[in-house]
């Protein structure tokens, strides 16, 4: 089994309305993420069955959080 742990301190309650709708209909059978907001922190423990759909699962939250970041710096410059 693997497992890992991020946490978000910046922006976390806005990344959590984000990501919010894309974590709960993410079909995922081989992985598990539980996402929680704690102390102003957003929590993910993601953990998997394989390495290829764990480090697969990963790569979609973190690619979800970097384009929250993307737009808000979209909005930023207008």
């Amino acid at each position: 089994m693997y497992y890992a742990y991020i946490v978000i301190d910046k922006d976390a309650k806005d990344i959590y309305k984000a990501i919010l709708n894309e974590h709960i209909t993410s079909r995922m059978d081989r992985t598990r993420c539980d996402m929680k907001l704690k102390n102003d922190r957003l929590i993910l423990k993601i953990y998997g069955r394989d390495k290829t759909s764990f480090i697969s699962t990963i790569s979609s939250y973190l690619r979800w959080i970097k384009v929250y970041y993307d737009i808000l710096e979209s909005i930023k410059k207008e």
